[in-house]
């Protein structure tokens, strides 16, 4: 795997700033919310996503804003751990 440096390079690093280029940050959190009485509950998810907004692009100084992939955007709560 290449190292950041190798990644980020000057040329790239233009682009972004430029609008170019796009770098998303996603990923998801998985958490007991504390209400898992007696195993019935999975965890908690939540999945994010987060697109890098350029300084031409800025509007109240937002770095990033929300991407709109729903698929990508969600929340689990109290999923029960039996399935019918």
């Amino acid at each position: 795997m290449s190292n950041s440096a190798e990644i980020l390079t000057p040329q790239v690093i233009s682009a972004l700033l430029k609008g170019d280029h796009s770098v998303f940050v996603f990923g998801f959190l998985r958490y007991d919310n504390g209400y898992n009485w007696f195993g019935l509950f999975e965890p908690s998810e939540i999945g994010y996503c987060f697109k890098y907004t350029p300084p031409s692009e800025q509007y109240g100084g937002d770095t990033f804003e929300v991407c709109r992939n729903p698929e990508l955007i969600y929340t689990h709560e109290f999923r029960p751990t039996w399935h019918f």
